[in-house]
């Protein structure tokens, strides 16, 4: 089964954050693009096996189950829905983060 994948404004904004801090911070742009096409291919595949991804510790703060995708330390946090056969991406985090419940939906 094939899934739809779609990234949230929360989650794209926290992917984009990152990316810049590795450009600036780091003082590494081109690290910060491979970077970021990294975290943008790997949530593409998604679409194909999205279950082979473990269960995030946020999904004791909801009650629905949230999945990551973990890239390089960095974690994509997203649900799935069947009906709809879409994966949305939620939000993102550092691996090292504790959860953020405020930055889920309810």
């Amino acid at each position: 089964m094939i899934y739809r994948v779609l990234i949230t404004d929360e989650a794209l904004a926290r992917i984009r954050e990152q990316a810049r801090y590795i450009a600036v911070e780091s003082q590494a742009p081109q690290n910060a693009r491979r970077w970021l096409d990294r975290v943008l291919a790997a949530a593409d595949t998604l679409e194909r096996m999205p279950r082979h991804c473990r269960r995030a510790p946020e999904e004791a703060l909801r009650p629905f189950v949230i999945r990551a995708l973990n890239i390089d330390g960095y974690l994509l946090l997203f649900t799935i829905d069947d009906e709809s056969r879409t994966v949305l991406v939620l939000t993102a985090r550092h691996g090292r983060q504790r959860p953020r419940p405020k930055d889920l939906p309810e």
